[in-house]
Order: structure tokens, then C-alpha cells, then sequence
């Protein structure tokens, strides 16, 4: 049958919507052509077999048909999953799925697919050395590895390589953040609507243990069971004990403990003792050496020394020093009362501190020094022997000319700065 331009046969139904041309293999129908009542008769194309599929033209769609031409939703699928598979789908619009009817699947090769089941949430599966990837351009943006490893910004683990990492926590770490910008933070974490926690620790039952917190000029890190707990508030120049809100906690909390102590402390300013005043800084700390040496307050003798040793412990003004002098031979010229000079630190302008002499050998008979002086505002210590058997009487100054041989003194004596 041929028609040059025009239809070559138009078949005619007349009265309700139902086939129109048969299609027969050995007597039996195996495919029709016919019309659909679906809003207003539709063409449809169907296999009139029990369960047969077909599709129907609609306007600017074509829609799935039962054996009959009618709609079937949700029944139908487009290729067989096993064997019978279209190629490439091109579309220009979108890919719809409603809920509850079915699943839409891709299979790409092997055991890989994709799936959006019946209660609309969706399966991404590959094999099992295989992994998902997200690709933006030719940048590979983020990954999910065989292993459920979740790469952002990289696609292989270790905390070496830039970019972050979501482990499963079954073993070694669980996440890591790994910049490589050196003007700005690896990880930044922000709380909007006021002061509060920013990072919640908890153990293995998974009650609180810790928490860094934002107050107001800084942050709060500690442990927030109680208030009773310790932690510290970070600000412009301070570290300080506070409660796991920020507030006050004064006299509270220990740094250390007696079984578990801090080694070295240093600081620069003081430590406040007993008190908040001025009168209970301790500023200062120091412990050394020092030289003594003999004078005379008119002229210093000249002397070969066999011994000359001191030391000193500076707590904030007080300053104790203790000394051995000892002469070789016998010391010559110089005059006047006799001295100790050398001493590590001035004297405070405030009195007179007296010393203890503790041990004398080789001085001139009955000169030997009893007693020392710390004057105001000096280093030196003049020496003192008593010149009677009563022990009110006033002290006598040793002299220069009281050095004997092989003379040695042993003192000490506490004096402020």
C-alpha cells in the first residue's frame, strides 16, 4: 500500500477508546495501536498481554499504559535491569521521583548504582575497592573511599595532606583539618546568639567532661560538671579561675597538687602570698655567688688570698649572704678601720643590721671580730671585736692593722635592699 504525501492508511475507531490496530504472531495478538481516555482520547502503543506494558503520547509527554492503553503509575519500567538496558538518557529538563512509587535506579558498571527507593532516600553503591567521587571542572572537590572515609579537598587519607578528613571512629583518628594557608586559621568555629559553648567533651558514657566556651573578651576552657571544677578564663592579658560560665571563682581552685606537681615557675612580676596587697608580693627571687674582700677605710691593705668565698638567697628585699676570707701569710700596708667589702647588693637607706661571726683564727691577740655591721646605703661590712669582759659595754672596730697571719673569718649576716 503506498500513498505519495498523506497518510497511507487510516485506520477509524468508532465509539469508546480501545484498540484500533492489532498486531498478531501465529493468531495471536502480540502488540496494539489504539486510543486511551486520559484526559481526552490519547494514542497509546501497548504488548496486550497479561501484565503488558505500553507507552501513550500525551501532550509534550508520554506517559506509561497498561495492556489496555490506560495509565499505569509507578508500574512500568524503561528497560530490563539484568539484560535488556537503554544507553544514555539526554535530557534537558530534570529527573522527577515520587514518593512511594518505586525506585530509580542507575547502574554504571559491575556492582555500582544509584538508588532512590520507595521512601525517597537515596543509595549511592559501589564495589568494594571502588569510591564515590564529587567533581567540580577537573578538581576532584570531595570523596567517599572504599573505606567510608569522607575526603574534602583531597583524595587520599593522613593528616599531611591539605584538605579534611571524616573517619568512622572505629580506629585511629576520627577527623582531621589540615591547612596550608599561613594567613588564616585551619579550623574556625563560630557561635551566633550570644556567649555559650563552642566545643562539648564527653567520655565513653557520654556525660560532659569539657568544654571551651565564649565569654564576652575571651574564652572559657574547663571542665563543666559543676562549678566546683576547674576552669580558666582567657582575656586580653589575664588567665584566670573562673566557672564553667566565666564567672568569678576566687580562693578555689589548685594549680597541682601534692602528688602531682609543676616543676619551674617563671615569671617576670611577682607572686601575691597570703594576701592581694602590695605588702604580699614576693617580686623577687635569686640565689649566686659573691667575692669578699678585706679594706680599710682609709686605705686598703694589699693581700694574697688563700680562701675567698660567699654566697647569697635574695627573697624579695631581704638579702642573706655568708662568707670565708682567708689570708695567705700576712697582709701589708693600709690603715683604718677594718672592712668586709663586696657585697652582691646595696643596702637599703633604712638602719643598721647586725651579723654573726661565727668562727676566727690567726688575728692579733685579743682583736679578733665578734660582731658585724650592715651600714645604710653601702656594700661593706665593717667588723667589731668587744674590748671588755662585760658584754654591755659598747663594741670596738677592728682595725686594719688586727689582720695577723694566715687570718680567716667565717660570718653571715641578713640585710635589706
Amino acid at each position: 500500500m503506498a500513498r505519495n504525501g498523506g497518510s497511507a492508511i487510516q485506520p477509524n475507531r468508532l465509539g469508546s477508546d480501545g484498540d484500533i490496530v492489532a498486531f498478531r504472531k501465529d493468531g495471536s495478538v502480540v502488540a496494539s495501536i489504539g486510543s486511551t481516555n486520559f484526559n481526552g482520547s490519547k494514542p497509546y502503543i501497548a504488548n496486550p498481554q497479561t501484565n503488558g506494558a505500553g507507552l501513550g503520547l500525551y501532550t509534550n509527554a508520554i506517559f506509561p499504559t497498561n495492556s489496555s492503553g490506560a495509565p499505569n503509575n509507578g508500574v512500568v519500567d524503561l528497560g530490563i535491569a539484568t539484560y535488556y538496558k537503554f544507553k544514555d538518557l539526554h535530557l534537558s529538563g530534570t529527573i522527577n521521583k515520587t514518593a512511594g512509587l518505586g525506585t530509580f535506579a542507575i547502574e554504571t558498571s559491575g556492582s555500582s548504582s544509584v538508588n532512590l527507593n520507595a521512601s525517597n532516600s537515596m543509595k549511592f553503591t559501589v564495589g568494594n575497592t571502588d569510591s564515590h567521587q564529587f567533581i567540580n571542572g577537573t578538581t576532584t572537590a570531595m570523596t567517599l573511599d572504599e573505606s567510608g572515609n569522607l575526603l574534602v579537598g583531597k583524595t587520599s587519607t593522613g593528616s599531611s595532606s591539605v584538605g579534611s578528613e571524616m573517619r568512622d571512629g572505629t580506629s585511629g583518628y576520627t577527623a582531621t583539618f589540615t591547612g596550608n594557608d599561613a594567613a588564616n586559621s585551619v579550623l574556625s568555629i563560630m557561635r551566633n546568639n550570644g556567649d555559650g559553648e563552642l566545643i562539648r567533651l564527653r567520655n565513653s558514657s557520654g556525660n560532659p567532661v569539657g568544654t571551651i566556651s565564649t565569654y564576652s573578651d575571651g574564652i572559657v576552657v574547663g571542665n563543666s560538671r559543676s562549678s566546683s571544677y576547674a576552669n580558666l578564663r582567657y582575656t586580653n592579658d589575664q588567665v584566670f579561675p573562673c566557672t564553667s560560665t566565666g564567672g568569678t571563682n576566687d580562693n578555689a581552685i589548685d594549680l597541682g597538687k601534692s602528688t602531682s606537681r609543676f616543676q619551674d615557675l617563671y615569671l617576670s612580676g611577682g607572686v601575691f602570698l597570703g594576701g592581694t596587697g602590695s605588702s604580699n608580693k614576693l617580686n623577687d627571687y635569686e640565689e649566686g655567688t659573691w667575692t669578699p674582700t678585706f679594706g680599710g677605710d682609709t686605705t686598703n691593705p694589699t693581700i694574697t688570698y688563700s680562701y675567698r668565698n660567699g654566697d647569697y638567697t635574695k627573697v624579695g628585699r631581704i638579702v642573706h649572704v655568708r662568707l670565708h676570707i682567708e689570708i695567705f701569710g700576712t697582709a701589708s700596708g693600709g690603715g683604718g678601720g677594718l672592712y668586709i667589702g663586696g657585697l652582691p647588693f646595696t643596702s637599703a637607706n633604712d638602719g643598721y643590721v647586725a651579723g654573726t661571726v661565727s668562727y676566727v683564727s690567726g688575728w692579733d691577740t685579743d682583736a679578733a671580730p665578734t660582731m658585724c655591721l650592715v651600714n645604710p646605703n653601702t656594700t661593706k661590712i665593717p667588723l667589731y671585736f668587744s674590748s671588755s669582759s662585760d658584754p654591755r659595754n659598747n663594741s670596738t672596730r677592728a682595725q686594719v692593722s688586727h689582720l695577723g697571719t694566715n687570718t680567716q673569718i667565717y660570718l653571715a649576716v641578713s640585710y635589706n635592699v
